[in-house]
């Protein structure tokens, strides 16, 4: 557990008869909040071992009626290709009525910082434009409690696709430094706090070796953009993408991200939400990680999803669930813009079930499915 043995407190069963067996532990103390390792390895009379490794989070849930916060997780500066300042930014979003903004400039682009061989990765100088970011993040929320400015950077293949790459201390880019992906799911592995996001699944169509499952950074990869873009300029929905990445075993999340590369922070609506008790670094990206957030291209909708109790994002074991019934209990409210209909969508982006939203401003759903293994939804 969390690369402490601990087999010496577990309990082993092994019936000789049915060559079957068990173990099972507890700690002796709760879990600390936060993601938790699990490795389990057996080794047989001929010496032949297998090992199964998979991971939790434990988290102290949302207080009952948590807030919804509207924002871009994915915008450029002059700093990579895009233009004005994180400043300049930070405060366009801001007039423009956004809770949060991400810049998250090209990391290839970024100059001043230390390269460290040894791990391919640049490590923050004085006076560099990551710091410079940083600096200008940190002093726009002292000035601004009710807005939460970010720092992230967008990690740029060339041919294997984009990838945000969010809460680190340092960053590493692909032009030049680390050109494989398998060496970059590496290095986000040693980050222990960081959280990634798949950027424009469809640019290339084949990006990230056409969404290919790795176990090991699933952990990390907790989002995927459906939308991307800035209307009225280009916009694209890659909503076939999530339901590939999902049926691939990532567990991702769906966000939209504006890509601003203009000075136009949040002028349209297409946006992420993150329902979260309180609008701080901590929280938004324990949504983030958690997958507790949302794709939406007004900036009035409320999205309240659940299913026996846990809310959008968790994992559930079917075995868990009673009478193995997944009851979700559902609610979409929109006072600018009316609700045509609600979808339940599981593998292959099939449509199991819907309720007509009638053109109302609020709708209350409570479906309730038997599922399947690997199945899931959205």
């Amino acid at each position: 557990l969390d690369n402490r043995d601990v087999t010496v407190d577990a309990a082993v069963y092994f019936d000789a008869g049915t060559q079957k067996g068990s173990v099972t532990y507890t700690p002796a103390a709760d879990l600390a909040f936060g993601e938790h390792n699990v490795a389990v390895s057996v080794t047989d009379a001929a010496s032949k071992t297998k090992e199964y490794a998979w991971y939790f989070n434990v988290d102290d849930g949302l207080g009952g009626t948590p807030n919804f916060y509207y924002g871009v997780p994915h915008s450029h500066t002059s700093f990579s290709d895009g233009q004005g300042t994180p400043a300049d930014a930070y405060q366009h979003a801001y007039e423009k009525g956004l809770d949060f903004l991400v810049v998250t400039d090209h990391s290839n682009w970024l100059e001043g910082d230390q390269y460290q061989e040894q791990t391919k990765d640049f490590l923050p100088q004085p006076g560099s434009e990551w710091t410079r970011t940083n600096e200008m993040a940190e002093a726009f929320n002292q000035e601004h409690p009710d807005f939460l400015a970010l720092r992230g950077f967008e990690m740029t293949f060339s041919d294997q696709g984009h990838i945000n790459v969010h809460n680190t201390d340092n960053y590493v880019e692909a032009k030049q430094t680390m050109t494989s992906l398998t060496e970059f799911y590496n290095w986000l592995q040693d980050q222990p706090n960081a959280v990634a996001e798949f950027n424009h699944p469809n640019w290339p169509s084949d990006s990230f070796n056409n969404l290919a499952y790795v176990p090991e950074a699933d952990p990390i990869l907790n989002l995927i953009e459906v939308g991307n873009g800035a209307p009225p300029y280009s916009y694209t929905r890659t909503e076939e993408y999530y339901y590939k990445a999902l049926d691939n075993g990532w567990h991702v999340g769906a966000v939209n991200a504006q890509d601003n590369h203009a000075m136009n922070w949040g002028d349209s609506d297409n946006l992420t939400v993150v329902v979260a008790d309180q609008l701080n670094k901590d929280e938004l990206n324990e949504a983030f990680r958690e997958r507790r957030v949302y794709s939406t291209e007004t900036h009035t909708l409320e999205l309240t999803v659940k299913a026996n109790g846990y809310w959008m994002g968790s994992v559930l074991d079917p075995a868990d669930l009673p009478a193995g019934a997944l009851n979700f209990a559902i609610n979409v409210k929109d006072e600018a813009q009316p609700i045509d209909k609600l979808e339940l969508i599981t593998n292959g982006g099939k449509v199991i079930d819907s309720q007509p939203g009638s053109g109302q401003t609020s709708v209350d759903w409570n479906p309730s499915v038997i599922p399947g293994s690997g199945s899931h939804w959205s």
